[in-house]
């Protein structure tokens, strides 16, 4: 769900967006893990089954994000700007906020 006001106040313009990301569970098979290189090429040995599974399992993840912005218009060609990206649930994801700052400039 996306919300837009353009020139809400004065030149002031705000942005809201309400995202849910899904990930579903992936398939594994046949995993091996790979030599360092420069190590012992015939160390390709198979990852045990119960490592495999427990990949799976945890391969499936959700998370739940708001984004808001503001920016505002000095001029007709430089603008300013404010995001932050807020984590409101998660299953199996990240935590992680985010705050960007901008400046725009039009030639």
């Amino acid at each position: 769900m996306t919300i837009f006001s353009h020139y809400f106040i004065d030149r002031l313009s705000a942005y809201g967006e309400y995202a849910v990301i899904n990930h579903a569970q992936d398939e594994f098979c046949d995993v091996t893990v790979l030599p360092i290189p420069g190590g012992n090429p015939s160390a390709n040995n198979p990852v045990p089954n119960a490592l495999v599974g427990k990949m799976s399992d945890e391969s499936k993840w959700r998370s739940h994000i708001f984004n808001f912005g503001l920016y505002y218009d000095i001029s007709p060609q430089v603008s300013l700007g404010f995001l932050w990206q807020a984590p409101v649930g998660r299953r199996n994801a990240y935590r992680s906020g985010t705050v960007l700052i901008s400046s725009t400039f039009r030639f």
